[in-house]
């Protein structure tokens, strides 16, 4: 997307996503733990920012580190997802650098997340053991909102 493009949206979306040796784990892990419906691994990322202003973007290469600190549903449209709630003042303070430039956030406050299933049914997250590894994100990428 041109830049000019960017500006004429209706909001700004940056994700960012695992670098390969994280797909790695989080695959193994996936697998091990028997996640019904689980995303893609070419899917998988954490959203730094869906402001619903149009924000500049100079997008960043650095390294994002996180740990999964626990799981929770996130009900949308009727379905629950799982997310593991991760520790990552990287992260978060990635999301208040937007914010300061007037990005806004529709949730009183930043969770950073990312979502393995977007449906996992009623799905009894008390089974599972929280992924051992710290996880690295690196390679934003940004976005206009949909209309």
């Amino acid at each position: 997307m041109k830049m000019v493009d960017l500006y004429k949206s209706p909001g700004t979306y940056v994700s960012v996503s695992p670098v390969h040796s994280t797909k790695a784990y989080i695959q193994d892990w996936l697998f091990d733990s028997e996640i019904p419906n689980p995303l893609s691994l070419d899917d998988l990322h954490v959203t730094l920012l869906y402001s619903r202003v149009t924000v500049p973007v100079n997008l960043s290469t650095n390294e994002l580190k996180a740990r999964p600190k626990k799981f929770e549903i996130f009900t949308s449209d009727g379905l629950n997802a799982l997310v593991i709630v991760l520790d990552s003042p990287e992260i978060a303070q990635r999301h208040q650098q937007f914010r300061r430039l007037g990005a806004t956030h529709d949730y009183p406050y930043f969770t950073p997340h990312l979502t393995v299933s977007y449906d996992v049914g009623n799905f009894d997250t008390s089974v599972l053991e929280l992924p051992n590894f710290q996880m690295v994100f690196c390679g934003e990428h940004t976005s206009a909102l949909d209309d």
